[in-house]
């Protein structure tokens, strides 16, 4: 029987950002403000009259409150908004983290955390459809996380094919998650604003022929200074039922 409670800090905590991962939680406390993400596939129990829960996939902002169950949740604090620079958080850029990085890459101001392994997800029914994807029901992914940072008014690089399924939310400042019809940045068709506590809902997206994920092309702006939190689905080989 999986432990209750079992919490662990991921890897990526630091002194602004503290952030665990909660299985099986039951009867738990939250002290203070808390972003909670729900990435089970049923919903956390909010603790009160009446009870209140966080969808699949889907966050909230918590202060001083319990949750009456979770199958699995991140739980964020911001420790220090002050200390949030590039500088501070020790992070590579984006550019250092992969091979050939083209220019605009080079020139970009994107610093990326390291990555934590988080579970392992299936995707069924409903679940797969709130991923964006009917096709993956069925399927089972490892679920890894990781924080992303940029200064104000960057726009953090229009692209449309992933080899995982993503989400976002919002941990610090004011952004948003733009859709184009194109790269060019003439070409936005639709924006969802990101504020603190808020999980962007999946983009609708496809099976590509070589195992990746065709999404519309998108990109993520940074309004203000900003710090957010990508949850990666990266598909199991040969997982499908």
């Amino acid at each position: 029987m999986a432990r209750r409670n079992n919490r662990r800090d991921l890897n990526f905590s630091n002194a602004v950002v503290d952030a665990e991962l909660i299985e099986g939680a039951s009867s738990f406390a939250l002290h203070g403000r808390n972003i909670v993400f729900n990435i089970g596939d049923t919903v956390v129990e909010i603790a009160g009259k009446p009870r209140q829960t966080i969808q699949p996939f889907s966050s909230t902002t918590l202060i001083d409150a319990v949750i009456e169950n979770a199958q699995a949740m991140i739980v964020i604090r911001v420790l220090e908004t002050v200390g949030a620079r590039a500088s501070t958080l020790g992070w590579p850029r984006y550019a250092e983290t992969i091979t050939d990085p083209t220019a605009e890459i080079l020139g970009l101001p994107l610093y990326r955390s390291s990555q934590d392994d988080l579970i392992e997800i299936r995707l069924s029914g409903a679940a797969a459809m709130l991923a964006g994807n009917p096709e993956t029901d069925g399927m089972t992914f490892a679920a890894k996380a990781n924080l992303w940072f940029a200064p104000e008014a960057t726009d953090c690089l229009i692209h449309n094919l992933h080899p995982f399924i993503e989400t976002h939310v919002q941990i610090m400042g004011v952004g948003r998650m733009q859709k184009f019809q194109t790269q060019q940045r003439e070409t936005l068709t639709e924006e969802i604003l990101m504020a603190p506590g808020f999980a962007q809902p999946f983009f609708d997206c496809t099976s590509d022929n070589i195992g990746g994920f065709l999404y519309p092309w998108h990109q993520y702006y940074a309004d203000t200074d900003c710090m957010w939190l990508a949850l990666e689905l990266h598909p199991f080989a040969g997982s499908h039922d």
